[in-house]
């Protein structure tokens, strides 16, 4: 997936992420727990996600049904070019459509 973030980070305005299906993903083995990772922050956003087959077949008809509208993504400050990403959301409509 990519697209455009509604705020930048660090200047950074676009994003790119990679889902992965994985049997029982896992909170990662950081001190913060955590269901992905941006591997680099520069010169856009660039994530990686792992989730179950059941979430993956969710998000894949969201998304070839063209009602995956809004993302939200939860992740802690960049260390050294990268950052864990701690949630994702995935929805078919923006915070602010009140329809």
């Amino acid at each position: 997936m990519e697209g455009e973030l509604t705020e930048a980070v660090a200047g950074v305005a676009r994003f790119l992420i990679q889902v992965s299906v994985k049997d029982k993903p896992d909170l990662g083995i950081a001190p913060t727990p955590n269901i992905g990772v941006f591997i680099s922050v520069k010169p856009e956003l660039q994530g990686v996600v792992d989730m179950s087959e059941g979430e993956f077949q969710r998000l894949l008809t969201l998304a070839t049904s063209d009602r995956l509208k809004w993302i939200f993504v939860a992740f802690t400050l960049p260390v050294r070019r990268s950052a864990l990403i701690t949630c994702i959301d995935f929805n078919t409509r923006a915070p602010d459509d009140e329809t």
